[in-house]
């Protein structure tokens, strides 16, 4: 897993937390640990998310029996997120809090040319209220 250290807002005073105090857990391979541990996997996908259109990455990983899967966990506190981005090979995902709240900023295709850099990748961040002005 990899842990991103992300600077959000305190309740005290408008003052910022030292990025190192907020972490940011990302890219768990979840089911992976619990395999490993012979712990029983706490979740299964919906019937309709795990079928073959949904998550035809991780049947495939899972049928050549390689050890890699993109099944991710991801823990954060209040103010972290992920950056722009769409899913490993174009692949699917699904996502479900369990405590909290999950903003999603969706974008239709015909704005791509405009969620890109001068690179052609992804900016960071794309959401409304950090874009600038037109």
């Amino acid at each position: 897993a990899e842990r991103q250290r992300s600077s959000q807002p305190s309740d005290d005073a408008g003052e910022e937390e030292s990025p190192a105090d907020v972490l940011y857990l990302k890219d768990w391979h979840f089911v992976r640990a619990c395999r490993a541990l012979s712990v029983p996997i706490p979740y299964s996908a919906p019937d309709y998310l795990a079928g073959t259109l949904h998550d035809w990455l991780n049947l495939y990983l899972d049928a050549e029996q390689l050890e890699d899967d993109y099944r991710f966990c991801y823990v954060g506190v209040a103010g972290t997120f992920t950056p722009l981005h769409h899913d490993v090979m174009f692949s699917h995902s699904w996502s479900a809090s369990i405590c909290g709240r999950k903003h999603w900023v969706l974008f239709p295709p015909a704005c791509t040319q405009f969620l890109l850099n001068s690179r052609g990748e992804a900016i960071e961040d794309a959401s409304p209220s950090r874009r600038p002005a037109d």
